[in-house]
């Protein structure tokens, strides 16, 4: 494989990222969050990770969309990066969209 070649598949997938990593990230999260509530109402102990897996995608998600767009699309995800001390706030000026 070419250089150009590389250059350009990385370049496409950066910007393919950039464009719907957002929303990726929140629906990822929201099926890996679900399915890890129903794995750990059977039993499994591997359902706890699959929740928090999920519930740091979508959070992650949200992160990225008020990167982008420069508002919160969830006042949830606002509210959680708020009060989180340690954090860096992405989007400190950004509001939530009504």
């Amino acid at each position: 494989m070419a250089v150009t070649e590389t250059v350009a598949i990385v370049a496409s997938g950066a910007v393919g990222a950039w464009i719907f990593g957002g929303a990726g990230l929140r629906a990822f999260g929201l099926v890996a969050t679900f399915s890890g509530i129903v794995v750990a109402s059977q039993g499994n102990a591997w359902g706890m990770l699959a929740f928090a897996t999920g519930v740091a995608m979508w959070l992650i998600g949200h992160c990225h969309f008020a990167l982008r767009h420069r508002f919160w699309k969830s006042a949830l995800a606002q509210s959680i990066v708020a009060r989180v001390p340690l954090a860096p706030n992405p989007a400190a000026d950004c509001r939530v969209r009504t």
